[in-house]
């Protein structure tokens, strides 16, 4: 959920340290028109955040830099780029963001498995609370529900996280990677119950992510909100039976998850993150 003053910020990918210094120095970024996300297309975003990646070093994969966006137009890379008329991309259309006012994080947001991440939509609290990226999704306030019970079980999880490729590329709500099979798990809303077209399609999804070493778990509102300990319980019994869950910061690191004997529904459900 928004909060009342909460403004538009877009995560996106800086591929290079020039690309970087041309936004510290003089103030745009670039993005391709044809792979603009909605927020630029439609002028709603009010900041942009830089997420490096691997041409960084040290401070690969992570996001710093942070600024207000002021300005927003078309132009064609030549004339952004003006010393490479001959690049293959010269007269493509870009979208020209002049950023004001780039500043660094109080503490930089990480991506502990080093993900590759080209945009993330998110707002100002979100971005100056997260301590890692999957702080940062929006997307409902029913997986930001799970996503906190996740956080505080200490089981390591990537939201939105993308498998497969087109026309088979699916976007997950969770992905746990374990040692023997990966879990896929997913937030049902009130929508999706009596959905006949919805749930014919999650079943051949589910099929086809099976196929590709998948294993996938689906929980509704009532699991999340009212049958929190089942829940996480099944989440917890199904990570074990896979051989434990990798730890993000430690790659074939596994570890076995205790299963819950009290209650987490009159506690942890309770417990907000910042929005």
């Amino acid at each position: 959920m928004k909060k009342k003053n909460d403004r538009t910020v877009l995560v996106a990918l800086v591929k290079s340290p020039r690309d970087l210094k041309i936004a510290l120095e003089k103030h745009w970024y670039r993005v391709p028109v044809k792979s603009a996300p909605p927020i630029l297309r439609d002028l709603s975003v009010r900041y942009i955040a830089f997420y490096q990646n691997r041409s960084f070093g040290e401070e690969s994969y992570q996001i710093r830099w942070y600024g207000e966006v002021t300005h927003i137009e078309i132009m064609k890379r030549r004339q952004l780029l003006p010393a490479e008329k001959l690049h293959p991309n010269a007269d493509e259309p870009y979208l020209k963001i002049e950023v004001a006012n780039l500043k660094t994080l109080p503490r930089p947001i990480i991506s502990g498995r080093k993900r590759p991440i080209v945009f993330i939509p998110t707002t100002t609290t979100k971005l100056l609370h997260a301590t890692e990226i999957n702080d940062l999704y929006s997307d409902s306030p029913l997986e930001d529900k799970l996503w906190n019970v996740l956080k505080t079980q200490e089981i390591s999880a990537e939201r939105q996280y993308f498998v497969g490729r087109q026309p088979h590329l699916f976007a997950l709500d969770f992905a746990l990677f374990c040692k023997k099979q990966n879990l896929d798990i997913e937030c049902n809303g009130d929508i999706y119950h009596g959905d006949v077209v919805r749930m014919r399609k999650d079943r051949k999804r589910n099929n086809t992510l099976a196929s590709l070493g998948w294993q996938v778990l689906r929980f509704g509102k009532d699991d999340i909100i009212r049958r929190q300990t089942e829940t996480i319980n099944t989440i917890k019994r199904t990570v074990n039976e896979a051989g434990g869950i990798e730890v993000a910061e430690a790659p074939g690191v596994y570890k076995v998850l205790p299963l819950e004997t009290g209650s987490l529904e009159a506690d942890l459900f309770t417990k907000q993150s910042p929005e």
